[in-house]
């Protein structure tokens, strides 16, 4: 199946202003720097398989840590039964790439996290679905999308992040 850019074709339907940005391949906080995209309003998007089968995409900003546990409690789930979604099953379940994945997905069988300080950003730099393309879209988008749970899903600041 060929990627399409999923959360493009989403946010035209909801009548969502955004931009469309093609660059080179990228997928780190890093590469996206290099391109010139302002770090304090990137947004990241985790993918993950709860232990029910179901996908969870959480949104935050790109330099906040996630906090597993706050997402487990927020899917019915326990820390151990949350696990990375591997590259195959996003691109058939959700026709995206790693490091490209954005949170504008509207299926069954995919819940949607929002950190609570992305919709307050004014501008917000997030996947469209590939790795050769970020979407630019409005913070308060996030907070449009259908099912979207927002709440807190990143790390307070200061906490340590413990080594991979």
């Amino acid at each position: 199946m060929p990627l399409v850019p999923v959360s493009a074709t989403l946010l035209a339907q909801g009548q969502v202003a955004y931009r469309v940005h093609e660059h080179s391949e990228a997928h780190t906080t890093q590469q996206f720097m290099a391109l010139g995209f302002p770090v304090p309003q990137m947004v990241k998007t985790l993918a993950f398989q709860a232990g029910d089968g179901c996908i969870v995409l959480v949104a935050l900003r790109a330099l906040d840590p996630v906090d597993y546990a706050a997402v487990a409690r927020a899917v019915g789930t326990s820390r151990a039964k949350l696990a990375p979604l591997d590259e195959e099953l996003l691109r058939e379940r959700l026709g995206m790439q790693a490091g490209g994945v954005g949170p504008f997905v509207q299926q069954d069988g995919v819940r949607v996290l929002v950190d609570r300080q992305v919709p307050a950003l004014p501008v917000v730099f997030c996947g469209s679905g590939e790795r050769t393309s970020t979407l630019e879209v409005p913070g308060q988008a996030f907070a449009a999308i259908a099912g979207v749970v927002l709440g807190e899903f990143a790390k307070p600041a200061g906490t340590p992040v413990p080594a991979a």
